[in-house]
């Protein structure tokens, strides 16, 4: 192995050993890991009818300084309408869009105009035919399991300092059901809960609506999130310097010069 591949070997380890990370989910509105809500929201992936929905999440209380690569959501059913639907069914959206952002909005203060919540940095995380997999509402007294996820294409990078979380899906076609006309996922009312949301159908040519209705509900919803800490400029000094020295060490000396 040359001395160069040493470098380059080294380099990844040190830098990798200076850039950690782990995996873990989060529950928004806070409080709701396992109580129920207290309210439903058919919105946006549990009606037959096309529409678009906006929701934001408060990042107060995530870490400062920390960045949150999302890289799927999840909802569940909600407890009180569980008992009309049968034990398990499959669901599906032929055509929808999620896009994340960020937004300078507070929660309870998003515009009845969709274009005027994102800030410029929407990311489209999923585009295209979703299916929810076989839904099994389960047992009714166990309200912490959620029913439904959906993985991204591509993660959202979110910087809690830089805003609150926005949430906009584009529901073309409407949920594919194999009973009734909606489902009903668990949410939350509250002035005080941290999340709020503007929605509206689509015609019944499925097109698009520029402005919706705004109110305080908001689904309770699990992020599946990588933590990926800002390393400090410490820690980079560190790096720099070991780097410096290992790269001194494998740079081979010129032999010294020959008197004559």
């Amino acid at each position: 192995m040359g001395q160069k591949t040493k470098l380059v070997i080294a380099l990844g380890f040190l830098v990798a050993q200076s850039t950690p990370g782990h995996s873990a989910t989060l529950v928004l509105p806070p409080g709701n890991d396992s109580p129920t809500g207290n309210s439903v929201n058919g919105f946006p992936v549990g009606s037959t009818r096309p529409g678009r929905y906006q929701q934001v999440y408060s990042s107060t209380g995530l870490s400062a300084g920390e960045l949150l690569a999302i890289s799927a959501i999840s909802f569940r059913i909600d407890r009180v309408t569980q008992s009309g639907m049968p034990p398990e069914f499959d669901a599906h959206v032929e055509d929808v869009d999620l896009i994340l952002s960020t937004t300078s909005l507070s929660p309870d203060e998003l515009s009845t105009t969709f274009g005027s919540n994102p800030e410029g940095d929407e990311t489209f995380v999923f585009s295209g035919f979703l299916d929810l997999g076989t839904i099994i509402p389960g047992d009714p007294d166990d309200p912490g399991a959620f029913h439904v996820s959906i993985p991204f294409d591509e993660p959202f990078l979110l910087d809690p300092m830089a805003g609150n979380l926005l949430l906009e899906v584009r529901n073309h076609t409407g949920t594919n059901l194999p009973f009734g006309n909606a489902i009903f996922f668990d949410a939350t009312a509250s002035a005080t809960d941290g999340t709020s949301r503007v929605y509206e159908f689509f015609d019944s040519a499925g097109s698009g609506v520029e402005t919706g209705q705004v109110d305080t509900t908001g689904l309770v919803t699990q992020f599946h999130f990588t933590v990926v800490p800002e390393p400090s400029s410490l820690t980079l000094a560190a790096t720099t310097l070991a780097f410096f020295s290992l790269a001194r060490r494998l740079t081979p000396m010129s032999p010294p010069p020959v008197k004559g």
